[in-house]
């Protein structure tokens, strides 16, 4: 296996979105991102009641070769603005 480049991201989720939901967005976006999963959960002051914090970690892995920052910056970027 190549070496594989990981962003954490923190979203804000209110209580009408549910994790589930964010998870099928972004399925299958590129073939690069290998996994999304939670590494945190947070909800309490000073966030609004019912709302929370969920950080993810997007994990990005190419089949054949090393990935390089330049190359993955731009396709995580454009992944996470689809949150």
């Amino acid at each position: 296996l190549f070496p594989a480049i990981s962003y954490d991201v923190t979203i804000t989720l209110d209580g009408r979105q549910q994790f589930g939901d964010v998870l099928q967005q972004l399925q299958d976006k590129h073939e690069w991102l290998e996994s999304v999963r939670i590494v945190d959960t947070y909800s309490g002051k000073p966030l609004p009641l019912g709302s929370h914090n969920v950080t993810l970690r997007f994990t990005y892995r190419a089949p054949d070769k090393t990935l390089t920052e330049g190359e993955v910056k731009p396709v995580h970027e454009k992944i996470v603005s689809l949150i």
